[in-house]
Parts: structure tokens; sequence; C-alpha cells
């Protein structure tokens, strides 16, 4: 399971880069933000890989599935908090968390470039608004 995660957060790392640089060189306007969120993503990623688990002995609670994981939060967090002691799985979250993220992103930019611009002419026609 180590090395698949490692795989996944080179290739989180590497599509990162690509679209920094493609945002960059104006090639895809916008993407360097999302590309740069991606290489830490991907670095994160392939960090924690290398972080070792331990086994949850029979005295442990049952692995809870990640939707479980993620509402039970906010409805049982001590239950969660001591799943999470026994079973440290954190990839559900992280991602969720950097989608929800991600979306922020999106939105602020989008917003900035749909605002209103007055434009005023010279002629005796007065001044509009276009969206």
């Amino acid at each position: 399971s180590f090395p698949m995660r490692r795989i996944v957060g080179v290739i989180i790392f590497v599509l990162g880069v690509l679209l920094a640089v493609l945002g960059f060189l104006k090639i895809m306007p916008g993407a360097m933000q999302t590309g740069i969120m991606a290489v830490v993503v991907g670095a994160v990623v392939f960090g924690l890989s290398f972080v070792s688990r331990q086994e949850a002995g029979p005295d442990g609670p049952p692995l809870l599935s990640p939707w479980e994981r993620v509402m039970g939060v906010f409805f049982e967090p001590a239950r969660i908090f001591q799943n999470l002691h026994w079973h440290p799985r954190w990839l559900a979250a992280f991602l969720a968390m950097a989608i929800c993220a991600a979306n922020v992103v999106m939105v602020r930019l989008w917003s900035s470039l749909k605002k209103p611009r007055l434009v005023c002419s010279r002629s005796s026609t007065p001044m509009t608004l276009f969206l």
C-alpha cells in the first residue's frame, strides 16, 4: 500500500508542475494556482507515504469507512478521533479538504473575472453598465 501512495503522490506532483508551468506561460490562464496546490498535495501524499502504520490489535475498534469518518467529525467527534487513534487513515479527509479549498479558489477567481464594469462612451447617451 505504501508504494502505491508514493506513486499517487508523484503523479499528483507532476501534474501540478505541468499545470503551474502551463498557467505561468499563459497557455492555460488561471491554472498556475491549481498547479501549485497540486504540487503541495502531491508532496504531502508522497511524504506521508513513508509514515508506517501500527496494527490495531484485538482490543481496537473496527475500521470506519471514509464516509463515516468525514461525516462523523460533525456528529460524534470523540468516536471518530478514538477510531483515528487506532486506524490513522487521513487520505479521504485530506482530499475532501483539498477539493473544498480548490473550489473556494476557483469561485473567487471566477467572481473576480465576472465583475461588472462601467463603460463610458463619448456620445450623449448616459453611462451604461455592461455585465
